[in-house]
């Protein structure tokens, strides 16, 4: 989990003032007593309210706790937003959060409502072969890989009202329908431009997100 502490707080960091404030608007709806921490009991109830019925998880909310075991502090809370965004799942094969590297099923990946994922010991177990229908899986860099050179091979950006600025740090997070981060924010000329792309203007995609690295 420290990993996925790091991203997160990368991505807020180079995030613009906006996305900011929506964040912390995020942490004070959680907070309802205004303490400053976010209790299992209001972790619960803020996973239901936004729908994220799989995410309401006390293990889950155990391992986002850094340094108070009782409560979300605030850049607890915007790992728990990366990982609503980037889609990150449950192992299907142990039901323990995945928070390395899993490996989906691309059949469902791209054709189904629900992905299929699974955790290394999962996936090097081979156990999905007596539940599961498929047999192809794809670790999230090699789905991401695959993405990229499927659009590039129609000669079509992956963001096509996306310009080239010539910028080399252009990082992009595609929020899903139900993110509760969704960003309208307007191009100011930065080009350190990190802000959350609305799913709405990307090119079309399964529901789950991608972190793309474009």
């Amino acid at each position: 989990m420290e990993k996925l502490h790091e991203i997160a707080k990368a991505h807020f960091v180079a995030a613009s003032e906006d996305t900011k404030r929506k964040a912390a608007d995020f942490f004070k709806e959680m907070d309802k007593d205004s303490n400053g921490k976010v209790s299992l009991h209001e972790f619960l109830e803020i996973m239901k309210k936004k729908g994220h019925k799989g995410l309401r998880n006390k293990d889950l909310f155990k391992k986002l706790c850094r340094r108070d075991s009782k409560n979300l502090e605030f850049m607890d809370a915007i790992t728990l937003c990366y990982i609503i965004l980037s889609g990150r799942s449950f192992c299907d094969g142990c039901d323990e959060f995945i928070d390395g590297t899993s490996f989906c099923c691309t059949e469902c990946f791209y054709k189904s409502e629900d992905k299929y994922c699974l955790c290394i010991d999962c996936f090097n177990d081979k156990k999905y072969h007596k539940v599961h229908p498929h047999t192809k899986f794809l670790d999230e860099v090699s789905l991401l890989e695959q993405q990229r050179r499927k659009h590039a091979s129609k000669g079509a950006a992956i963001f096509p009202d996306q310009k080239n600025d010539g910028a080399t740090n252009n990082h992009a997070l595609v929020p899903a329908e139900t993110a509760m981060l969704p960003p309208k924010q307007e191009n100011d000329g930065a080009t350190n431009n990190h802000a959350p792309v609305p799913a709405e203007t990307a090119t079309p995609l399964p529901k789950q997100v991608l972190l793309l690295f474009l």
